[in-house]
Protein backbone atom coordinates (compact mmCIF):
# COMPACT_ATOMS: atom_id res chain seq x y z
CA UNK A 1 0.00 0.00 0.00
CA UNK A 2 2.85 2.42 0.84
CA UNK A 3 4.45 1.69 -2.54
CA UNK A 4 1.19 2.48 -4.33
CA UNK A 5 0.87 5.82 -2.51
CA UNK A 6 4.48 6.67 -3.33
CA UNK A 7 4.01 5.81 -7.01
CA UNK A 8 0.81 7.88 -7.23
CA UNK A 9 2.52 10.82 -5.54
CA UNK A 10 5.47 10.72 -7.94
CA UNK A 11 3.15 10.46 -10.95
CA UNK A 12 1.02 13.39 -9.81
CA UNK A 13 4.10 15.56 -9.28
CA UNK A 14 5.38 14.64 -12.76
CA UNK A 15 2.06 15.46 -14.40
CA UNK A 16 1.79 18.77 -12.54
CA UNK A 17 5.30 19.85 -13.55
CA UNK A 18 4.58 19.06 -17.22
CA UNK A 19 1.52 21.27 -17.16
CA UNK A 20 3.51 24.12 -15.66
CA UNK A 21 6.15 23.91 -18.41
CA UNK A 22 3.52 23.99 -21.14
CA UNK A 23 1.84 26.94 -19.47
CA UNK A 24 5.03 29.02 -19.27
CA UNK A 25 5.87 28.28 -22.91
CA UNK A 26 2.48 29.47 -24.11
CA UNK A 27 2.81 32.55 -21.89
CA UNK A 28 6.11 33.44 -23.60
CA UNK A 29 4.52 32.96 -27.03
CA UNK A 30 1.49 35.03 -25.96
CA UNK A 31 3.81 37.87 -24.88
CA UNK A 32 5.59 37.77 -28.27
CA UNK A 33 2.26 37.88 -30.11
CA UNK A 34 1.08 40.81 -27.98
CA UNK A 35 4.32 42.73 -28.61
CA UNK A 36 4.10 42.01 -32.34
CA UNK A 37 0.62 43.53 -32.60
CA UNK A 38 2.12 47.02 -32.41
CA UNK A 39 4.95 46.31 -34.90
CA UNK A 40 4.40 46.49 -38.65
CA UNK A 41 7.29 44.25 -39.65
CA UNK A 42 7.83 43.87 -43.37
CA UNK A 43 10.89 42.81 -45.34
CA UNK A 44 11.84 46.48 -45.54
CA UNK A 45 12.00 46.44 -41.73
CA UNK A 46 14.23 43.38 -41.46
CA UNK A 47 16.35 43.63 -44.61
CA UNK A 48 18.84 46.08 -43.01
CA UNK A 49 19.21 43.64 -40.09
CA UNK A 50 20.06 40.83 -42.50
CA UNK A 51 22.48 43.07 -44.41
CA UNK A 52 24.27 44.16 -41.23
CA UNK A 53 24.42 40.76 -39.51
CA UNK A 54 23.94 37.88 -41.93
CA UNK A 55 24.83 38.41 -45.58
CA UNK A 56 28.56 38.64 -44.97
CA UNK A 57 28.51 34.85 -44.56
CA UNK A 58 25.19 33.94 -46.18
CA UNK A 59 25.44 35.21 -49.76
CA UNK A 60 25.97 33.17 -52.90
CA UNK A 61 28.19 31.84 -54.36
CA UNK A 62 29.90 30.99 -51.05
CA UNK A 63 26.90 31.05 -48.73
CA UNK A 64 27.66 29.32 -45.43
CA UNK A 65 25.78 26.00 -45.25
CA UNK A 66 24.28 26.88 -48.65
CA UNK A 67 21.96 29.42 -46.98
CA UNK A 68 21.55 32.61 -48.99
CA UNK A 69 19.99 35.50 -47.04
CA UNK A 70 20.55 38.13 -49.69
CA UNK A 71 17.06 38.08 -51.24
CA UNK A 72 13.47 38.23 -50.09
CA UNK A 73 12.61 34.91 -51.76
CA UNK A 74 15.25 32.79 -50.04
CA UNK A 75 14.92 34.58 -46.71
CA UNK A 76 11.13 34.32 -46.59
CA UNK A 77 11.34 30.60 -47.44
CA UNK A 78 13.60 30.08 -44.42
CA UNK A 79 11.29 32.20 -42.27
CA UNK A 80 8.21 30.23 -43.29
CA UNK A 81 9.96 26.89 -42.72
CA UNK A 82 10.66 27.73 -39.06
CA UNK A 83 14.43 27.43 -39.48
CA UNK A 84 15.08 31.15 -39.22
CA UNK A 85 13.22 31.55 -35.91
CA UNK A 86 15.09 28.54 -34.55
CA UNK A 87 18.52 30.02 -35.18
CA UNK A 88 17.52 33.53 -34.07
CA UNK A 89 16.24 32.21 -30.75
CA UNK A 90 18.95 29.55 -30.45
CA UNK A 91 16.33 26.88 -29.76
CA UNK A 92 17.68 23.42 -30.60
CA UNK A 93 19.67 25.07 -33.39
CA UNK A 94 23.02 26.78 -33.62
CA UNK A 95 22.37 30.37 -32.52
CA UNK A 96 23.01 33.07 -35.09
CA UNK A 97 24.65 35.41 -35.62
CA UNK A 98 27.75 33.75 -34.18
CA UNK A 99 29.65 37.00 -33.61
CA UNK A 100 27.44 38.59 -30.99
CA UNK A 101 23.76 38.93 -30.38
CA UNK A 102 21.12 40.98 -32.16
CA UNK A 103 19.71 43.88 -30.19
CA UNK A 104 16.43 43.12 -28.44
CA UNK A 105 14.59 45.41 -30.87
CA UNK A 106 16.16 43.81 -33.96
CA UNK A 107 15.35 40.34 -32.63
CA UNK A 108 11.76 41.39 -31.90
CA UNK A 109 11.38 42.88 -35.40
CA UNK A 110 12.67 39.64 -36.96
CA UNK A 111 10.42 37.42 -34.82
CA UNK A 112 7.38 39.61 -35.58
CA UNK A 113 8.17 39.49 -39.29
CA UNK A 114 8.36 35.69 -39.14
CA UNK A 115 5.18 35.36 -37.03
CA UNK A 116 3.41 37.69 -39.45
CA UNK A 117 4.10 35.34 -42.35
CA UNK A 118 7.25 37.08 -43.63
CA UNK A 119 5.46 39.76 -45.69
CA UNK A 120 7.29 41.68 -48.39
Amino acid sequence: MKKLILILTVLSIGITSCKKQTSSTSTTEDKEVNRCESIDATYATVEPIFKANCVKCHTLPRAADGIDLNSYETTSNLANSGKLACVLKGESCKAMPPMGKLSDQDLLNMICWIKGGAPK
